[in-house]
């Protein structure tokens, strides 16, 4: 009975996309932290809510054109519940987008209605399928840009101060993209879905994993260099963030089962509170 509950939390949870939500307010903060920012708390709950309004809509979108021949259960549990969700969707963006010009920043809220423009491009270029759209890179990019941004807008650090680890999280989360693209080529071929996969083999995606990987950790060594190991934490949850998609591949088979290389995936994102909650509990 418990597992059959636990199950079914984890469900909805997959397929309403919270455990992304929820990994991006946990990376929000780690960059607020990073680059010493403070966001106004309307910030914490339009980021959370755009975020799901993003990926809602993608879902929809795709659940819409596949129907009932959809082999991804996201985009089955959207297609389904399609009346509801688009309802819910539509109200939640309403709303971030009245509270975005009461509550936030002018140059903040103005950057964030140029990103959700590049979102809403997105989702037009992956439902029409445009031959040089690469979704899987899209995504990093929108990601990144959307929990970054503000952070990024306000920070008083310097340019090398900043940008060593928005491309350090951005690394992490293109091979956590090309990852699941990789893992999901079946799924993605029966569907006719858009996929890098279109234009290059599983093997040299793979490749390319291992390349970012190698570059990124490269890049963390000398941050944390440069800092004389003096963001110790921080170092570590980036570091899992290249260590986590090695795994995955050089074990697909067991990572596959039950969707596991999706939780971990997913999951290491919300991680991203651990390195903040260290930094607060242990000053050093």
């Amino acid at each position: 009975m418990i597992r059959v509950f636990f199950k079914r939390i984890f469900y909805y949870w997959n397929v309403l996309s919270v455990d992304i939500v929820c990994g991006s307010v946990a990376s929000a903060w780690f960059a607020s932290f990073i680059l010493h920012t403070k966001m106004r708390i309307a910030f914490w709950f339009l980021l959370p809510a755009a975020v799901w309004v993003i990926y809602s809509a993608d879902h929809l979108v795709d659940g819409w054109k596949l129907r009932e021949k959809s082999e991804n259960q996201r985009h089955t549990f959207h297609y389904k519940n399609r009346i509801f969700l688009s309802i819910a969707t539509l109200l939640t963006a309403i709303v971030c987008f009245v509270c975005g010009i009461l509550f936030l920043r002018e140059w903040v809220w103005i950057v964030a209605l140029i990103i959700g423009s590049f979102v809403f491009l997105h989702v037009v270029f992956a439902y029409l399928q445009v031959s040089f759209f690469w979704k899987e890179c899209s995504v990093a990019i929108l990601y990144t840009a959307g929990v970054w941004f503000g952070p990024i807008l306000l920070t008083e650090n310097t340019f090398a101060e900043t940008w060593i680890p928005c491309s350090l999280f951005f690394i992490a989360a293109l091979c956590n993209s090309f990852v699941n693209s990789y893992m999901e080529r079946e799924i993605d071929r029966k569907e006719n879905a858009e996929s890098i996969l279109k234009r290059i083999s599983p093997n040299t995606l793979k490749k390319s994993v291992y390349t970012l990987v190698a570059i990124g950790m490269g890049l963390n060594l000398f941050w944390i260099g440069k800092n004389q190991g003096s963001i110790l934490p921080e170092f570590l949850f980036l570091s899992l963030g290249y260590w986590i998609p090695t795994q995955i591949l050089l074990f697909e088979n067991s990572f596959q089962k039950h969707q596991l290389y999706r939780i971990f995936g997913e999951g290491y994102f919300l991680l991203a509170c651990v390195p903040v909650t260290v930094r607060l509990s242990f000053p050093f």
